[in-house]
């Protein structure tokens, strides 16, 4: 699918761009002020409204996003939450789990996608299904552990390219405390560790992480759920790489640009900061290797939001699921609001609900779902209702 997106903004460097973007072959091609459309391309108009790269979700559970929020915090830590919650033979997680995990995983998608996401770190065992037409890409290049309570030891030889992902510190007792300094006795401390929360780390075992070289995913919204705090973010930053999660809708918030938000009111980090966390910071933890810009040869993984403030990080800030116009992944659209433009394939034109365009049918998705989980567990999700006006 070749692509013309028309009079857009962006920032490059810091500086605020204006112009058009040529799309071809899953990349930008081409950027000027203004670019005369193929007859083959479909053109777009960006309405003078902000283009920004995929955002990277660096935590979530794909498959646990149709759950409402569980549990009646606060708690002690993780595994308190997880004895108290974990009822697999009651509602709602029985009828849950009982679902297709292909049905799960595409409404984690879902999720992701009407926040302008397009990578994701998943952090459940990666499923063969996510390198076949799976609509965002999902980080693949990891060993994975849920946690020292809860996960398997890993061997050694997973120090390579590799990286281990494992929950750490997730929680404001002793336990979650010892975490960090067990992780270290084990040889699991390297620069390939990606921790996520760190809600009980301490100054030295930050200095600690530092030496070692490991990388912290940040999840304000599910910590606060569950103990009424977060990681001490503000001495983090400076020591160590930190990129943001949403977590699950189990515990976390409904999307990654309601976790932005409420990053950014922890009073912890600024505007330019929690930017950095989504789009490149992440890429360089997790080694992409793409620049996370709107730049010539960078690969299509893009978004436009509506342009409500003057600032383009603001902006962001402020930019909820309705303000989403258009999401591409790889060059290919996975979201559009509004009539289908010029050239829009015919087989494509079913797909428009509403006169808005996803890659996934979602009234059959919801029919599936609906079909083995009461009404009752889906309306207390968030991205349920976001969904519903999908079909």
């Amino acid at each position: 699918m070749e692509l013309l997106i028309q009079n857009v903004n962006w920032e490059h460097e810091e500086q605020l761009q204006c112009g058009a973007l040529r799309i071809k072959n899953g990349h930008i091609v081409e950027i000027d002020k203004d670019i005369k459309p193929n007859k083959s391309e479909i053109v777009i108009d960006g309405k003078g409204d902000f283009v920004y790269p995929g955002l990277i979700n660096s935590h979530d559970h794909l498959e646990m996003n149709i759950y409402p929020r569980l549990g009646k915090p606060p708690y002690e830590d993780y595994v308190a939450w997880a004895n108290d919650i974990y009822k697999p033979h009651a509602a709602p997680v029985s009828d849950i789990e009982a679902l297709p995990l292909r049905d799960r995983l595409l409404f984690g998608a879902f999720k992701n996608i009407i926040s302008g996401v397009t990578t994701v770190v998943h952090h459940n065992p990666y499923h063969a299904r996510f390198r076949f037409g799976f609509p965002i890409s999902v980080f693949s290049r990891y060993q994975w552990m849920h946690s020292l309570v809860f996960g398997e030891k890993i061997r050694r030889r997973w120090f390579g390219t590799q990286k281990l992902i494992i929950h750490a510190a997730e929680g404001i007792n002793e336990r979650a405390a010892r975490e960090i300094d067990e992780l270290d006795n084990l040889g699991y401390l390297r620069k390939q560790t990606v921790l996520v929360h760190g809600v009980a780390v301490s100054a030295n075992q930050i200095n600690r992480l530092q030496e070692k070289g490991a990388s912290l995913v940040w999840c304000p919204s599910s910590n606060i759920y569950l103990f009424g705090r977060t990681a001490p973010i503000d001495m983090l930053k400076h020591r160590i790489p930190v990129a943001l999660g949403t977590d699950s809708t189990l515990t976390g918030s409904p999307t990654l640009l309601d976790e932005i938000r409420d990053a950014i009111k922890t009073g912890l980090v600024s505007e330019n900061e929690i930017f950095h966390m989504v789009t490149n910071g992440p890429s360089r933890i997790f080694g992409l290797q793409k620049p996370m810009a709107i730049t010539k040869g960078a690969p299509a993984d893009l978004f436009i939001a509506t342009r409500k403030q003057e600032d383009y990080k603001t902006n962001l800030t402020s930019t909820y699921p309705d303000d989403i116009r258009l999401v591409l992944h790889n060059g290919c659209v996975r979201l559009l609001r509004g009539e289908p433009p010029h050239s829009w394939p015919f087989r494509l034109k079913r797909l428009f609900i509403r006169q808005n365009y996803l890659c996934i049918h979602m009234p059959s998705l919801m029919k599936r779902i609906t079909s083995g989980v009461p009404s009752v567990f889906l309306q207390q999700n968030p991205v349920w209702k976001i969904a519903e006006t999908w079909i």
